[in-house]
């Protein structure tokens, strides 16, 4: 189960890569920072700070002046922007004094999501003018103050804003960065395993494979029921490179099928060590399992790369698809059950 320090870490990594990727993308369409920025960093922000923020963008006023978001209850606004130069601050000030300061609204706030510059220069007073309270240095925010408040957060808040980046963001792994060779990383991984695996002779005996199952049922019997969601979302993000990998597999297989096999029994291995069995078709149970054992296999100058993670976690799933570990379900005759269907 997730502690409190795993949730710090994958929310921060998730924010790391959110400031580097300004694209996301699943089967169904696309998650664009640039596009869909405001209504994201609405539900984000709610939880990080604890306010009740609105979108101020409607249709009947698409381009509200000098803000994005706003409570006004506690008289906060809020700008959304991939900007991050002085001449944006300025701008957000003059249109939050034409606007929002008239409305009620007392204190802005500028949120620079591919991370704020540090401005020691610059002096936004004089755009101010006394009209209002803006300190630079507390009023223009990226994610580096978003991480800052999970320093001595507590479960409960912590889950909340993982559950809520899992959901929103936490779609697919495909799009992430189109410079991505994936299967250059899949490469790169599998030279990694080859090279650190322990010298042994290949037992055939332990490959166990099934090209027909029933997906559903494998991760019903595999995993507790609370995290039964979780890992259908980690599958879906994976979905995409799971297909990449079995390109990789197949080509491999044509040019050196024991390696392949070798592979197979290190992966075996590695899951009974981190599960405490010595047999590959043990229940799985925890996720957190399919994430340590994607985590063994991704060189550790590399841990921390979206690209390299996605790569691996797919890894993983295709041998948990075809029952190379995990519990197996029964085969199904002329069948072919897919999770998404």
């Amino acid at each position: 189960m997730y502690k409190i320090q795993d949730f710090k870490e994958k929310i921060i990594n998730c924010l790391e890569n959110l400031a580097r990727h300004t694209t996301l993308s699943n089967k169904a369409g696309r998650f664009d920072l640039n596009k869909d920025a405001e209504e994201f960093y609405r539900g984000l922000l709610n939880l990080f700070f604890g306010w009740n923020l609105k979108n101020l963008n409607t249709e009947k006023a698409p381009n509200y002046e000098g803000a994005d978001l706003g409570d006004i209850e506690k008289g906060i606004a809020v700008q959304v922007t991939s900007e991050n130069d002085s001449d944006k601050v300025h701008s957000s000030i003059k249109g939050f004094k034409n606007k929002s300061l008239k409305e009620g609204y007392k204190e802005l706030y500028i949120l620079m999501f591919k991370d704020k510059s540090d401005f020691p220069r610059a002096d936004f007073a004089k755009t101010v003018d006394g009209a209002f309270s803006f300190d630079k240095s507390k009023h223009i925010i990226d994610h580096s103050d978003l991480v800052a408040k999970l320093k001595d957060a507590e479960f409960e808040y912590l889950k909340a804003i993982y559950d809520y980046l899992d959901k929103i963001v936490g779609l697919s792994y495909s799009g992430l960065d189109e410079d991505n060779d994936d299967l250059g990383i899949i490469s790169e991984i599998f030279d990694y395993i080859q090279k650190n695996k322990p010298k042994k002779a290949t037992d055939r005996d332990t490959i166990v494979n099934s090209s027909e199952i029933d997906l559903v049922s494998k991760i019903k019997l595999n995993f507790l029921k609370e995290q039964q969601n979780s890992i259908e979302r980690l599958m879906k993000k994976t979905w995409d490179k799971k297909e990449l990998v079995g390109k990789f597999i197949q080509n491999q297989i044509q040019e050196d099928e024991i390696s392949i096999n070798e592979l197979i029994c290190q992966i075996q291995d590695d899951f009974c060590t981190l599960r405490g069995s010595n047999k590959p078709d043990a229940q799985i149970q925890d996720i957190s399992i399919i994430q340590n054992l994607s985590q063994k296999y991704i060189p550790e100058r590399k841990r921390k790369n979206i690209g390299y993670i996605a790569n691996a976690e797919s890894l993983i799933f295709y041998f948990f698809e075809f029952c190379y570990i995990g519990a197996k379900t029964e085969k199904q005759e002329n069948q072919q059950k897919f999770l998404f269907d």
